[in-house]
């Protein structure tokens, strides 16, 4: 699939979701994350590195059924 020029993987197997957004490496944000930051902000969509692992562990606080 592509959305004008750029290609695009659209994801919906709940499995490999789960391994996309555990993973911050392999997984390379494109030109498409550039483009999307008005609509979706800067969130762990979007980041990389320690700011990526940030949100990462807040979204594990809340997803955790130890709350």
């Amino acid at each position: 699939m592509s959305v004008g020029l750029y290609p695009v993987l659209v994801v919906h197997d709940g499995g490999l979701i789960r391994e996309i957004v555990r993973q911050d490496d392999g997984f390379v944000k494109n030109i498409g994350y550039d483009v999307s930051e008005p609509l979706i902000g800067n969130g762990i969509l979007r980041t990389s590195g320690a700011v990526w692992k940030k949100h990462r562990a807040i979204m594990d606080k809340a997803f955790s059924s130890a709350v």
